[in-house]
């Protein structure tokens, strides 16, 4: 449980700082006060995903990137409005699958 809020805590960072990129008409520089912190959102959390107690750093992985491709998925269909290849959803597809596999086959 613990490792799946630390998952959703870091993809839900790293995404907002993509939607922030694609959104903002300001320079990076300027927006060093929103960008700093949520950068150390991510790699705090990531640090803490991997150094849980009786995770291994694959499934550490896994979590983070199915975390992260299902919130992108979400943001670029329901915010961002973009169009969603058959490849992405197929990428998204194999997420899950491995997402479930851990979860079920140990």
């Amino acid at each position: 449980m613990l490792s799946m809020f630390f998952s959703l805590l870091a993809a839900a960072a790293a995404i907002g700082l993509e939607y922030a990129y694609r959104t903002r008409t300001e320079s990076w520089l300027a927006s060093l006060w929103l960008y700093v912190p949520l950068m150390f959102v991510v790699n705090y959390s990531i640090y803490r995903l991997v150094t849980l107690p009786g995770n291994p750093l694959l499934g550490a992985l896994i979590m983070w990137s199915f975390a992260t491709i299902f919130l992108r998925a979400g943001v670029s269909v329901f915010v961002l409005h973009d169009r969603m290849t058959p490849g992405l959803w197929a990428a998204v597809s194999l997420m899950v699958l491995a997402r479930i596999l851990q979860g079920v086959w140990k």
